[in-house]
């Protein structure tokens, strides 16, 4: 690994000194000229001192001020020296493709193709099958881009997988890929059904307690209706005994 990187430093500055070499902007450059080409440069002195990151960042802010061929050459020479191939390959395919707009210089053309060629080599394509097959992918935090067949590329080495899919767990998978690597299976099983017995009501709440005892009242209420109706008002009081008839018995009352 330590090899490969040191080679391609070598490689990327080599194109990068090349690049430096096109001609400076005319002497009535803007404002923004200048800061772009201020910071072509400082991309130029961070990759000779091997800071590809930073120097990445130099020289995408100088495309981003005045987009040229020379600064996205570099850009691509950068990624490929910090390991990211499919980016470095996708800029080098977008300077062919812009080379009109870009104005890309005729000396420049076989650098670009050399480096496009040298980039693709070093890209992996892989299948995947992902399942279920509406589910979304990730792959290291942006989504996963693959044709219609599911045929992606990628750099070589670690990555990580999220596939996500109503009524599926979330799975996250890690993986080293390398050039033996052609399919990768991607699955996020359906999430258990867990279902629990009802719980048993206390026996106050019980449906069938209530219809007895409510029933059992409605009944007594009848009873006590039909009883009230039906009682004459004319009931005569008892009478005594016949042999107490003409007597008078006392009876001690208290207060």
């Amino acid at each position: 690994m330590a090899v490969e990187r040191r080679t391609s430093r070598l490689l990327a500055v080599a194109v990068l000194l090349l690049v430096g070499l096109a001609p400076r902007l005319a002497a009535a450059e803007t404002p923004t000229e200048r800061r772009a080409h201020a910071k072509f440069d400082e991309g130029l002195a961070l990759s000779d001192e091997g800071k590809w990151s930073e120097a990445l960042d130099a020289f995408r802010e100088s495309d981003a001020l005045v987009a040229n061929a020379s600064a996205r050459l570099n850009i691509a020479t950068t990624l490929r020296a910090l390991g990211r191939y499919v980016e470095a390959k996708d800029m080098a395919r977008s300077i062919l493709k812009q080379a009109t707009e870009l104005k890309l210089k005729p000396k420049l053309r076989p650098e670009v193709e050399k480096l496009l060629a040298d980039v693709s080599a070093k890209v992996l394509s892989l299948n995947v099958d992902v399942q279920p097959p509406d589910a979304e992918v990730e792959v290291d935090g942006s989504p996963l881009r693959a044709d219609p067949q599911g045929d992606v590329e990628l750099d070589p080495g670690r990555h990580v997988f999220v596939v996500r899919a109503p009524g599926h767990d979330t799975t996250t998978v890690t993986r080293e890929l390398s050039a033996s690597d052609v399919r990768l299976e991607l699955v996020a099983p359906r999430t258990p059904v867990i279902t629990t017995e009802p719980e048993e009501s206390p026996i106050y709440e019980q449906w069938w307690l209530w219809t007895s005892i409510g029933g059992g009242l409605a009944v007594t209420a009848a009873v006590v209706g039909i009883v009230v109706a039906t009682r004459p008002e004319d009931i005569p009081g008892a009478a005594p005994p016949s042999s107490t008839i003409g007597h008078v018995i006392p009876v001690a009352i208290e207060f």
